[in-house]
């Protein structure tokens, strides 16, 4: 049952950081940039702990990969 919270986790996680990829690059388009620099260090923040969290284990459990790359 954990891994089943931990695959959901990283989905959502990773969901949430396009979600803020995007936001910053529209920021970036509107050139305000200094909001896109903010959000960016969060963006950043989120993408190494997902991937900490992904790479943690990952020959005993190689699913959460590929759970991270849908």
């Amino acid at each position: 049952m954990t891994a089943i919270l931990i695959y959901l986790g990283i989905f959502l996680v990773k969901m949430i950081e396009v979600s803020i990829a995007t936001v910053r690059i529209v920021l970036i388009t509107k050139e305000e940039r200094v909001k896109a620099g903010i959000i960016a260090f969060f963006e950043v923040l989120i993408w190494i702990t997902v991937v900490s969290v992904v790479l943690d284990g990952i020959t005993e459990d190689p699913l959460k990969a590929v759970v991270y790359a849908l």
